[in-house]
């Protein structure tokens, strides 16, 4: 049995790998799905015949291997159109700063993360090893590997077949007819995309501040949304526009972007940029040295090698064609202040806007003229000439505003050679063109959800994989939309319905009956829901992601865009929709106040805070002052500016004494930074869209029902044991329906009205509910007396839920996982009986309880792809982990001890810290009591304490905290910061750059006794006067 349920394990292993469905990792046996999926695969991706250019059928293998490489050989072969005269007036942004940390050499540490960042069971290359071997063997092969990676940044000579790549030839329409309908898709070998990963890291570090404001691809703090919301506004713009100036706006697609790379052009411009040699040898052997073979059908083709052209697939390679689409930037730009092209400028308060880059996805802006239409005809063709890059006309448009003259719209077009924007055009896969009805607009996202629902493949999943299918594919399908437009709740509503429907019946068309109500559905497991999303929510947390963008990053060019039209003299929440609003805009305003639950102004300098109308009080929510007849001040006027600290005395003259505390502890940062928006709902103080979401759904339940934690059960502990058990999904699932009274039986049905009778369909005596289902029908009865488990019976006033749970704490989980298959087969025998007229027996449900139980046990021991990767991983530092830093060096002359004492009720706190010699000594110290709302606010101003101690004598000084967490944040960095203390610790930070001496090391807790008596201590005002002569007596003793 053992080894027919490893062959078992095996084959969904090995049909999981080869059906490249990387979101269904946790479940039941899903073999038949994954063997579908890969049939599926290999039936869309298999070329039987192509027409060549005189729409000859090639059909043969050969036909089409010698078709398919000759045009390959023929796209990757370079021409001499290269001109590069115009690199000369290129600026140099690579400073000899970001050279040497481009071209240091990696570490081992830095190997062996670009190992564990790769994806473990992406597609091989050539040498047919995944990265799932090098993650489980690393311990093994990793020194001998990082050998050969050092080897090739010493030398940038690339081994011999490291770069050998597979393309894989991926359909872009449903039936291609012709190999243009392929995308190729580039299959590196693992060793070398480890090289390649080395690189792109260190690259994208510094990719901001290289490239222009105008790409949003691939850059830190930029996303592909910035660039839809620009083109959307101004696309609004051009749609209303009565009168003024006629502008247009061209949307261009570049042929084969990445295939027609000049690599000599690539060189040049890296060189003009002022990347090192070094740099430029590396990249180009890894640019230079490939050797590409076509995959037809799973073979590959004859090798041939290519002298033009990057990959797509190779980490590199999207960095490398931002910086060489740079040069468009650059043409552009030069364009404008020469006066060539104008840009557009909605208004006098929006900043001039020329054109926006995504990748290779292009949008120039310009006045509508045949003179402007010119001069970027000139600006594209010497882009071309660089770079190689063509347009593609049938794939480009033109639009113009509303008062553009057809007559000009014609001839300007003619210009480019492509046609005016036809209805339904995308920008981004954003629609451009939009009616009266927003609902009809994005019909097509329904559309889509509704074809995978009902896709047969979806009808081959376990119940646990059909769970996985909603949250990790179908849910996902409205997200990219949803974080940008404010979806009508017709459209929504509709999205959770077929949502709930597929959960259902397993379709998205079918009526089922819905055995919970769908908030229920809707709350995390451990709160006894199923943890779907709700689509409406989920729109307002993830447009209040940029909302959060627009108060944390004002100077980027789509907030300032925003800004200009919007409100121009006032900030985002003192704006208005408008009278002209635009879609996206009108969404904004409609979210925003939705977002206050979770905002609160962090006070630095105080100067950008409004002291009466900002919610800068975290202790009081929704916290404002406007009612008060103050005059209008800043929070920066109420601080003394010698000792940042509250001027209480004037605080206690305007407001009342609650708030005047609430007020005073609220820590104070240092004057010369500036204030910042903190979202309260996450630890670093951060937007975060899960923590969003998570907020505005407890507000709802709050308002429906308000939350009463009597300590019934069930409660969160007992769901969370739930789905930790070791059981297969389908149990897991099975237990949560029958606790949730979620089982077709027959008095539910009963109530339904969708039954004749309530009666129990085996012994036709009293209504069949779940509990005389399981336990009181004579059947389940004998059942349980076969099985040994007649003693644990629930008492007659007990709900399922109530019996089920209260086991957790008298019964192993292994003997639970017995009594679950036993309840299972009763279950199933009951089907089995009503629905296909099977013949009852206890003893033969006992039979099967027992062998699932078998099951169940043999499949623990067997291997799952997910516990491979789980395995594999182990071996890397977790992303997010707190690693402890290593003790400065000494010697130090001074050892500052320090610790923060907190009591919640009466938030009074204090601090303790001792000075000591380099001897041991206690020379010195302090103690203070304080209030605070936060324990971590006490540690860190504990810190702050030792810190301006230490600070007042110049000699080499280590100040010892035990709070691990603010140690490894001031080393770290500052966006990791405890939100409740940012700005204590940017006082710390402000004052240990002017004092060099002082480092800061981390102490476990036993080895800072000493700081935590005096702490304590001063907070209970028991601390003695002369302490310090006291804690040097005490001291061995703690």
């Amino acid at each position: 049995m053992n080894e027919l349920a490893a062959i078992w394990k095996d084959e969904e292993l090995f049909w999981s790998q080869r059906s490249g469905v990387d979101w269904l990792q946790h479940g039941d046996q899903n073999t038949k799905f994954f063997h579908a999926s890969t049939i599926f695969r290999k039936q869309r991706n298999k070329i039987s015949s192509l027409k060549d250019d005189a729409d000859n059928i090639l059909s043969s293998p050969d036909e089409l291997s010698n078709h398919i490489t000759d045009f390959y050989q023929a796209l990757f072969t370079k021409d001499n159109h290269f001109d590069g005269s115009t690199l000369q007036e290129f600026p140099r942004i690579v400073t000899d700063e970001k050279n040497m940390d481009l071209c240091k050499d990696p570490t081992l540490e830095e190997i062996r993360d670009a190992v564990f960042d790769l994806g473990p069971t992406k597609s091989p290359g050539p040498d047919g090893f995944a990265g799932l071997f090098f993650r489980k063997y690393w311990t093994k092969i990793g020194p001998d590997f990082c050998k050969e990676i050092l080897e090739f940044f010493r030398t940038a000579v690339m081994p011999q077949g490291w770069n050998d790549t597979h393309i894989a030839l991926i359909p872009k329409v449903q039936t291609p007819d012709r190999i243009t309908q392929f995308r190729p898709i580039s299959c590196c070998n693992f060793r070398y995309k480890i090289i390649s990963k080395i690189l792109s890291s260190r690259m994208k570090k510094w990719l901001p501040m290289l490239v222009s404001e105008m790409q949003a691809a691939f850059t830190g703090g930029r996303l592909i949304q910035d660039n839809i919301i620009i083109v959307h506004e101004i696309l609004h713009n051009f749609k209303n526009r009565r009168n003024g100036d006629w502008d247009m706006m061209i949307k261009l697609d570049m042929r084969k972007a990445y295939d027609l790379v000049d690599w000599e052009c690539l060189d040049l411009i890296l060189k003009a940029y002022g990347f090192s040699d070094q740099w430029l040898r590396w990249i180009n052997s890894c640019v230079s040295t490939v050797n590409f073979s076509i995959l037809l059908n799973g073979s590959p083709t004859e090798p041939f090698t290519p002298t033009r052209g990057i990959r797509q697939g190779d980490p590199i390679s999207p960095f490398l064609f931002i910086l060489m689409s740079n040069a468009l930037y650059f043409l552009i730009d030069r364009g404008v202040s020469r006066g060539d092209i104008r840009g557009i400028k909605l208004n006098q308060d929006c900043p001039r806007i020329s054109h926006c880059l995504f990748a290779d996805d292009t949008v120039i802006f310009g006045k509508a003229s045949v003179n402007e239409a010119e001069q970027i005809q000139k600006i594209l063709h010497n882009y071309g000439k660089i770079t190689g890059q063509e347009v593609n006309p049938s794939k480009s448009s033109i639009f113009f505003s509303k008062n553009t003259p057809n007559a000009l719209r014609s001839l300007v077009a003619s210009k480019f050679g492509f046609p005016p924007s036809i209805c339904h055009d995308k920008y981004l896969g954003v629609p451009t063109e939009w009616g009266r009805s927003k609902k009809e607009t994005f019909l097509f996202l329904l559309e889509r959800m509704e074809k995978i629902g009902e896709s047969w493949k979806s009808l081959l999943l376990s119940p646990g994989g059909k769970e996985v299918l909603l949250k990790a594919v179908i849910q996902a399908i409205p997200a990219y939309i949803m974080s940008i437009f404010f979806l009508p709740r017709s459209l929504t509503n509709k999205m959770d319905s077929i949502l709930k429907r597929f959960f259902w019946s397993g379709s998205m068309k079918k009526q089922s009956i819905h055995w919970c109500d769908a908030r229920v559905l809707e709350k995390p497991k451990e709160e006894g829901g199923l943890g779907f999303k709700n689509f409406h929510l989920m729109n307002v947390a993830l447009i209040g992601k940029q909302i959060w963008r627009m108060l944390d990053n004002p100077e980027a060019l789509w907030v300032k865009l925003l800004k200009g039209l919007y409100f121009a003299n006032g900030d985002l929440y003192s704006a208005k929709k408008g009278r002209n609003g635009s879609w996206i805009w009108n969404g904004f305003c409609d979210v925003k106040d939705k977002m206050k639950i979770g905002l609160i102004k962090g006070i630095m300098s105080g100067e950008g805070t409004n002291f009466h109308k900002d919610p800068w009080v975290p202790s009081i929510p929704n916290f404002s002052l406007s009612n008060l007849q103050l005059e209008p001040s800043q929070v920066s006027d109420w601080i003394v500016a010698s000792s940042r600290s509250w001027n209480s005395d004037a605080i206690r003259a305007e407001v009342t004494e609650e708030v005047a505390q609430a007020i005073m502890r609220v820590p104070i940062g240092p004057p010369e930074a500036e204030d910042k928006w903190i979202w309260r709902y996450t630890e670093s103080g951060s937007y975060t869209v899960r923590s969003a979401y998570r907020a505005f759904r407890e507000a709802r339940d709050r308002s429906i029902h308000p939350v009463n934690d009597d300590g019934a059960r069930p409660n969160r502990q007992d769901w969370r044991w739930l789905w930790s058990l070791s059981l297969p999904p389908k149990l897991r699932f099975f237990i949560w329906k029958s606790s949730k009274n979620a089982l077709a039986t027959r008095a539910r049905l009963f109530s339904r009205e969708c039954a004749p009778a309530s009666t129990c369909p085996l012994c036709n005596y009293q209504d069949e509910t779940v509990l005389r289902c399981f336990f009181h029908c004579q059947h389940a009865h004998n059942t349980w007396l076969l099985c040994g488990l007649l003693t644990i019976f629930p008492d007659p006033y007990m709900s399922f839920a109530e019996w089920f749970f209260s086991l957790k704490d008298q019964m192993p989980d292994e003997q639970i996982a017995r009594l679950v298959c036993c309840l299972w087969s009763i279950w199933k025998a009951r089907n089995g009986f009503i629905f296909e007229s099977r013949a009852i027996s206890p003893a033969t449900t006992a039979t099967l309880a027992n062998r699932e139980f078998m099951n169940i046990n043999e499949a623990r021991e067997t291997t799952s792809l997910s516990s491979i990767l789980r395995s594999a991983s182990c071996h890397s530092q977790p992303r997010g982990s707190r690693r402890n830093p290593s003790p400065p060096p000494g010697p130090f002359e001074r050892i500052v001890h320090c610790d923060g004492s907190f009591v919640s009720e009466s938030q009074l706190a204090a601090c303790g810290i001792t000075i000591a010699d380099a001897h041991g000594q206690v020379i010195d110290g302090k103690a203070e009591r304080f209030y605070c709302s936060y324990p971590i606010q006490a540690e860190a101003f504990a810190i702050l304490g030792a810190v301006v101690l230490a600070a007042q004598v110049s000699c080499p000084t280590c100040i010892k905290s035990d709070c691990q967490r603010l140690i490894v944040a001031l080393i770290q960095d500052p966006c990791d910061w405890p939100w409740q203390c940012r700005a204590t610790l940017a006082r710390i930070v402000s004052l240990l750059q002017g004092a060099p001496w002082i480092k800061l090391s981390f102490v476990p807790r036993r080895f800072n006794s000493l700081a935590d008596w005096v702490a304590r201590n001063a907070r209970l005002d028991l601390l003695p006067q002369d302490w310090i002569v006291i804690a040097n007596l005490i001291s061995p003793l703690l």
